[in-house]
């Protein structure tokens, strides 16, 4: 279990997105991509972790996440490029990035459209694009429920169906006050351009080592189908995360801290050896 009173976490902003930051601004970067209508204060302990194992850590608030405004959106790109642009004003020329679920495919296509800004890639409980009728038929699902219940009855669904355990009624409360902060608007606009993205076909063109983790009662991108996406990237690695649902990062904390870090910590040592053969 990490300790946070250690590390010393601020919260910045990057023009108008907020972020959480830990760590030394001279080790190598992290950047963590949260899931829709989670904030950057939702990986605290793989920020710390992290931090503690030498990585400068950037936790990025989403637009309409936690402290960051909603700013309309029209395409997918949109999202990557405000990833950049938090990059380039923290001076950030390269990173490791880890994303969840929306996070995963915003760091798919960084990794993807700025290959050069990006060192290795953590891919959680995502997808490279979902089949039409697929994203139709949850776009359908979503639309129905708020028409049913408004945003605090679309928001308790969602969240109650991301999780495979109970949660304390103030940690629920909390999860599903974030999603109706978000608002209709937001969550609509932001599912839209998600389920428009288009990544498969471009996967083989991945050069970064890559880890894929699966949570093993997660029903959105269950476990096979993130087989499948490790299967389809070049060189990628997969690790389950036990008794844990969608998002794994809040259920299992200490499993995700330990395969993230472990994982950041194989690639520096290779580096390591790989400068020492070069001289």
């Amino acid at each position: 279990m990490t300790d946070s009173r250690t590390v010393n976490v601020e919260r910045v902003w990057v023009g108008r997105t907020a972020m959480v930051v830990a760590g030394h601004p001279g080790n190598p970067a992290l950047l963590l991509l949260n899931g829709l209508g989670l904030s950057g204060a939702d990986w605290l302990p793989q920020i710390v972790a992290a931090a503690q194992s030498g990585r400068q850590v950037v936790a990025v608030d989403r637009r309409g996440h936690g402290e960051s405004p909603f700013v309309p959106v029209a395409a997918f790109d949109e999202l990557v490029a405000d990833v950049v642009a938090v990059m380039d004003g923290l001076d950030i020329g390269q990173a490791d990035i880890c994303g969840l679920s929306l996070g995963g495919t915003e760091a798919l296509a960084l990794a993807l459209n700025f290959p050069e800004r990006v060192r290795s890639l953590v891919l959680a409980d995502t997808f490279a694009e979902l089949p039409v009728d697929v994203a139709d038929a949850r776009m359908e699902g979503m639309t129905s429920l708020f028409d049913e219940g408004g945003m605090s009855g679309l928001a308790a669904t969602v969240v109650d169906g991301m999780l495979h355990s109970e949660p304390s009624p103030s940690r629920r409360a909390e999860l599903i006050g974030a999603f109706e902060k978000l608002g209709a608007t937001a969550f609509f606009e932001l599912m839209d351009v998600l389920y428009g993205c288009r990544l498969q076909a471009r996967l083989s063109e991945l050069a970064v080592p890559t880890l894929v983790l699966g949570a093993s009662e997660d029903t959105r991108t269950p476990v096979e189908s993130m087989m499948r996406l490790t299967a389809d990237i070049p060189g990628a690695a997969f690790l389950e995360i036990p008794e844990a649902g969608h998002f794994p990062h809040i259920e299992q904390p200490d499993a995700f801290s330990a395969a993230l870090v472990n994982f950041l910590l194989r690639g520096s040592a290779d580096t390591r050896e790989s400068k020492g053969d070069e001289s």
